[in-house]
């Protein structure tokens, strides 16, 4: 997926394309949204890392206290169904929004 990147020319162009780790131009945005073009460009490495913590909040889950009372189990069970899960589901189109 990544690198993108976003090419400001600085040639008085209104635009900031995006680039993908391949070169081709995935979107462009207009020079107001400069944080916004920055933050599209990094939506795969994002998203990357957000898998990366989806695993180890998982892995981390099993050695718990197996009891869903446990203060630290149900803070991580919470965190991967209510903001992990949703935000990689919507990233990779399987959520709306």
């Amino acid at each position: 997926m990544g690198p993108w990147k976003v090419a400001w020319h600085g040639n008085g162009s209104q635009q900031l394309p995006i680039y993908g780790a391949d070169g081709v131009e995935v979107a462009v945005l207009t020079k107001g949204h400069l944080g916004d073009a920055r933050l599209i460009a990094a939506a795969p490495d994002l998203l990357a890392a957000l898998k990366e913590a989806r695993d180890m909040l998982t892995t981390a889950s099993r050695y718990m206290p197996k009891s869903i009372r446990h203060p630290a189990r149900f803070s991580l069970l919470n965190v991967l169904a209510n903001s992990v899960e949703p935000a990689i589901a919507k990233a990779e189109g399987r959520a709306g929004g």
